[in-house]
């Protein structure tokens, strides 16, 4: 059983189950699937059944039922839950029908205006989904741009503008519904978008589809049953860009780097800033403030929030922070203590521009291999492996990461596969 479902029957004095009626067949041949309900205050259960969804008949055969809910759960070597088995066709349909009404009880029984088991089956069968509702994708995209600027995340509500965009642009200024998008429009818009951009390219505007879509679902039970992704639904397309991680021995060499030209060693800096907090992203190096033991980085604050320790800054640190001092509240000279988030955003983009570009042309100086792109994200990816490689666990990574899953994590981390682990004798301690 789902532990976010067992929790809620835990705490509400109503439970309930689906069951497949066998005493006697439908004219179809099949049985129809029924609600136990039982109220634990008084002791005492009733039956119902229900009643079609958008036309299809809610029901099942006996062997089917196994597949469809019985067994729905992946359940492992511990008992805990872990994902759902695959059905298709119908199956899928009564299944994604069945998860759609036990969110309704689920909403019902834990209401305190409803204390009689009559009262949520009333509940039940008076429950409709908006047959009604804004079908747009565009105004959707809008409203997730105009919701994550007033949170001021600017950078992620612009995407939400480049994806409206680019979906126009395909559909020829066509409108678009919710409704009509299906996995054959998803695989159609990948193929065809794939001929002109990069994977990565596609996937960050079918994310944000999927993120409007999700959204719109909640109270849709339409939406809820046509839904395209994950499943035996829509894939997304998966980057060629292969997670890169640097050597000990080409760290040593960026640590070693100096230069009279600013630009490129302002760009080293920057690189090595990211790489000694943890490989922290240039909008958490630029909003560190002086004196600062703890913070919580720009990317996670909205949602796990959870603070990160900064850690003794070694010569090397500080020699980069005092070459690039900030005059106000800030370590580094980047962002102005006036700056609206707006404007910090501008600057830090500029910023990460600039510092990846300089940094190409650092690595031909320092004649790295021509499929090494110093990014600061290759700093990250850099600290995860090495961490990895000197023993610390993939968990502990994770956390320090704020990763919700250890899939995220994991790709972070170069392939260890042709490493040699002797040769790393340190994480993060670049001295010889």
């Amino acid at each position: 059983m789902d532990k976010v479902f067992q929790n809620l029957e835990e705490l509400s004095r109503f439970k309930f189950n689906f069951y497949l009626d066998i005493r006697k067949p439908l004219k179809s041949g099949l049985y129809s699937i029924k609600i136990n309900l039982y109220d634990k205050a008084i002791r005492k259960h009733i039956n119902f059944t229900i009643k079609r969804v958008t036309g299809i008949e809610v029901s099942s055969s006996e062997k089917d039922w196994i597949d469809i809910w019985k067994n729905k759960d992946k359940i492992d070597s511990f008992g805990e839950v872990k994902g759902e088995t695959t059905v298709y066709g119908r199956k899928f349909e009564i299944r994604t029908i069945l998860k759609a009404k036990q969110d309704i009880l689920n909403e019902l029984i834990m209401r305190d205006d409803i204390i009689s088991l009559q009262e949520v089956k009333d509940g039940f069968y008076n429950h409709k989904a908006k047959e009604k509702f804004d079908d747009d994708l565009y105004e959707h995209l809008d409203n997730a741009y105009k919701y994550q600027r007033k949170v001021e995340s600017y950078s992620y509500a612009d995407g939400f503008i480049t994806t409206k965009k680019n979906i126009k642009r395909y559909m020829n200024k066509k409108p678009l519904k919710l409704t009509q998008i299906t996995k054959r429009w998803l695989d159609d818009y990948t193929a065809k978008r794939k001929l002109t951009v990069s994977s990565s390219a596609v996937k960050k505007d079918l994310v944000n589809v999927r993120t409007v879509y999700n959204k719109a679902k909640a109270d849709n039970d339409i939406l809820k049953l046509k839904y395209p992704f994950g499943g035996v639904g829509y894939k997304m397309p998966k980057s060629k860009t292969k997670n890169q991680s640097l050597t000990k021995e080409q760290l040593i060499l960026i640590k070693d780097f100096s230069s009279k030209n600013r630009y490129h060693q302002r760009a080293r800096d920057m690189f090595l800033a990211s790489f000694y907090m943890m490989g922290a992203n240039l909008t958490d190096v630029a909003r560190l403030e002086k004196n600062q033991k703890i913070y919580t980085r720009k990317k996670t604050k909205k949602t796990s929030g959870v603070k990160l320790r900064v850690s003794e800054f070694n010569d090397d640190m500080l020699d980069i922070i005092e070459r690039n001092k900030g005059i106000g509240k800030y370590v580094f000279n980047i962002l102005d203590d006036d700056m609206n988030e707006e404007k910090r955003l501008r600057r830090i983009r500029s910023e990460t521009k600039k510092t990846t570009s300089y940094m190409k042309e650092v690595a031909k100086i320092l004649n790295f291999p021509e499929d090494v792109n110093l990014m600061l994200m290759l700093a990250r990816h850099s600290v995860a492996t090495h961490l990895v490689l000197k023993g610390v666990s993939m968990k502990a990574v994770q956390e320090a990461y704020q990763h919700t899953t250890m899939r995220t994590t994991e790709g972070y981390v170069d392939t260890l596969i042709d490493k040699e682990k002797e040769q790393i004798d340190d994480a993060l301690d670049l001295e010889i």
